[in-house]
């Protein structure tokens, strides 16, 4: 132990081979050695006790924030702060793989999809896993986890066929809606879109980026993966309705003002929309009726792949699936229908 020139007491211990420093304001040096035995026995029951679960689940969302696009960090904050709350001012080393079975089973409980629980069982593994690597839990027990099973969630329904959507065009937002059903662009591709971004001669459109939210502010990002890179199609339907409407190249396609959509803009016209078709709806369905105008083409998955800008083929073939076993329950009724009128 020995007195700084500020007139601070400092002291070096060595603790499991690793040098802690220990600081004392005390006036005198005995004061000073009582000081110090009383935060070494608080750092030893401390280290005993290991870090609160919360605490090790804020540093991990540290951890990830500048790895991750902002949505999916403020997806995760929601996970964490739900998966923390089954382990209120618990330390981490006392939690049990059973807890976390628990907790799983917990979620399904409350009508959590599948989805949504393999989200939240990743979000814990990546805790867990992080607490091992720190050293702040000798074994991770999330490893001994399986997924449980949660609500079947409901496929979202492209429009149904007696919707026209020419009429589209009369309502508020209603090009928006019109060019969702006729390129299968996701809603932050749509809104990314500046006139350079579209080639009437070519009758192309190069999605190149894609708008995201902070709070009510929209930023430009690059797509998630090299996929979401692509050239759609530009039908004629859509042509002709967007070519009197272009404007400077770096204009924004769907814009306030001439600038990039906030949030809270596009959720109150998009609100005027549904209000005025009758039509409650959101972008993603209507991504869905391409697809299933692309599979009644007989477009082939491959290609449906790179249009619609899908990660990988399986996530368009489980699409055209379930449209195929939809026109396979539609064929069947009225085959029966038919059976049944005319005996």
């Amino acid at each position: 132990m020995k007195q700084r020139k500020d007139g601070r007491w400092v002291k070096t211990i060595t603790i499991k081979g690793q040098r802690k420093y220990f600081y004392s304001d005390a006036k005198s040096e005995k004061q000073a050695e009582k000081d110090f035995a009383n935060q070494l026995l608080n750092y030893k029951e401390k280290e005993e006790k290991g870090m609160l679960i919360s605490d090790v689940a804020d540093e991990w969302l540290a951890y990830k924030e500048n790895n991750i696009v902002h949505s999916t960090y403020t997806r995760y904050k929601t996970y964490v702060k739900q998966l923390v709350s089954f382990f209120p001012n618990e330390y981490i080393k006392n939690i049990t793989s059973d807890d976390l079975e628990f907790t799983m089973q917990e979620l399904s409980r409350q009508q959590y999809s599948t989805k949504t629980i393999i989200d939240y069982h990743s979000v814990m593994l990546g805790i867990f896993k992080y607490a091992k690597r720190k050293k702040y839990i000798p074994y991770d027990v999330s490893r001994e986890t399986e997924i449980v099973k949660g609500k079947s969630s409901k496929p979202r329904a492209p429009l149904s066929d007696d919707i026209d959507t020419s009429k589209f065009l009369n309502y508020t937002f209603g090009l928006l809606a019109y060019f969702y059903v006729y390129t299968g662009l996701r809603k932050g591709e749509a809104l990314a879109l500046q006139w350079k971004d579209i080639d009437f001669d070519n009758k192309l459109i190069h999605i190149t980026k894609s708008v995201y939210y902070v709070s009510n502010k929209p930023y430009i990002k690059a797509p998630k993966t090299e996929n979401g890179k692509r050239d759609v199609i530009l039908l004629d339907i859509l042509a002709d309705v967007l070519k009197p409407l272009k404007s400077k190249p770096d204009d924004f396609v769907f814009n306030k003002q001439g600038n990039m959509l906030d949030k809270s803009y596009y959720t109150r016209q998009w609100t005027k929309f549904k209000e005025e078709s009758g039509i409650d709806i959101t972008a993603h369905p209507l991504r869905h009726t391409y697809a299933t105008m692309l599979f009644e083409m007989g477009i082939s998955e491959k290609d449906a792949k790179e249009l619609m800008g899908h990660s990988s083929i399986q996530v368009t073939h489980n699409i055209y699936t379930h449209i195929r076993s939809k026109h396979k329950s539609e064929l069947a009724e009225k085959m029966n229908n038919y059976i049944n009128a005319t005996n």
